[in-house]
C-alpha cells in the first residue's frame, strides 16, 4: 500500500496501491480476508500527461 485517505465526515478509508493489475490487489484481499467495497483501477494524473 502507497497511502491511505481517511474521511472522517463519511468514516470511509481509502488506500492506493501499486500493483500488475486489479485482479492481484483483488486477490490478495480476498487471501487476507480483508473486506473491500470496491476497487477502481486508476492512472496517476501528470501535468505532463494533459
Amino acid at each position: 500500500m502507497d497511502r491511505a485517505y481517511l474521511n472522517r465526515e463519511l468514516g470511509r478509508v481509502f488506500c492506493c496501491w501499486q500493483a500488475p493489475s486489479r485482479a492481484d490487489i483483488e486477490a490478495l484481499f480476498e487471501k487476507a480476508g480483508a473486506p473491500f467495497e470496491e476497487i477502481i483501477e486508476v492512472e496517476e494524473a501528470l501535468t505532463s500527461s494533459f
